[in-house]
């Protein structure tokens, strides 16, 4: 279900250089983009998504890929923020199965 962390860090930043080269990198298309791209390489949490890939309302653009048919599912976990407080956050994943978006 998970690619190792390295593999997961290439993918993100290459998303972020991805949207910064863009003219348009937050528009919901390209959020959705980035999203669907670290998913295919494993596990992101909702943390990760606003930190990372500079998508700052996860579960909005999850909805919107979930009604373009992407397989993703959800699991809750305690993990630490960059300050150090535990939260409860949503760590989304792709189901086996069909991972391509209606673009």
């Amino acid at each position: 279900m998970s690619a190792p962390r390295d593999s997961r860090t290439a993918v993100i930043e290459a998303a972020r250089k991805r949207a910064a080269a863009s003219g348009h990198p937050n528009t919901n298309a390209a959020q959705r983009a980035r999203i669907t791209a670290a998913l295919r390489v494993g596990p992101v949490s909702s943390v990760e998504m606003r930190e990372r890939l500079d998508v700052l309302h996860p579960a909005g653009r999850v909805m919107e890929l979930r009604r373009d048919g992407q397989p993703i599912e959800l699991i809750w976990q305690d993990r630490p923020t960059a300050c150090g407080r535990v939260h409860r956050v949503g760590v989304y994943f792709l189901r086996r199965g069909r991972t391509d978006t209606k673009d």
